[in-house]
């Protein structure tokens, strides 16, 4: 390893989550209690691309993810664990937090892992919002912004990010 840190999404990025989303969609509707379930975790698969890109890097993974920890973080650890993808550190939201936005929890963890010394090289998600933020925060913070990837159809593809998208992220 290198020690040039991917910061890596989970669903819709590392995992395909449209077998959980057909479950948990309901008359148009998300049902939480659904997605959140850690039971629901088994209908996921693995995007490849993704995971082959990933370990072709051969650097550090840290994985910011808006999953619940209370509710999926066992089945979370399990999953990764099948993949045998070796993670530095694993950030998911607590309990307390499942109504605040991904792209403000993502910042937030990026800015944490930065602040504590890690050099941030890539950042891997299927949200362009979130990939958009995490750009415009780090530098305001004094780090440099990353290389960005937007996951589409299972492979990353470089993501040019928008400028000021985001006019502010409360912190």
């Amino acid at each position: 390893m290198r020690n040039v840190p991917v910061v890596l999404d989970l669903d819709g990025t590392l995992f395909d989550t449209r077998r959980r989303e057909e479950l948990c969609r309901k008359n148009g509707q998300m049902d939480w209690d659904c997605w959140f379930s850690d039971e629901n975790l088994k209908l996921d698969s693995v995007n490849e691309g993704v995971l082959e890109f990933v370990k072709s890097l051969e650097e550090d993974v840290y994985i910011t993810s808006a999953r619940i920890w209370e509710r999926q973080g066992v089945a979370t650890i399990s999953q990764l664990n099948n993949l045998h993808l070796e993670v530095r550190n694993l950030l998911m939201k607590p309990e307390s937090w499942k109504f605040v936005k991904e792209y403000i929890y993502k910042a937030r963890a990026v800015v944490w892992l930065a602040s504590h010394g890690v050099v941030i090289n890539h950042v891997i998600d299927d949200n362009e919002v979130v990939l958009d933020v995490i750009s415009t925060v780090l530098p305001l913070f004094g780090y440099r912004e990353p290389r960005l990837w937007l996951v589409s159809d299972g492979k990353p593809v470089w993501y040019k990010p928008r400028p000021a998208r985001i006019a502010w992220v409360p912190l």
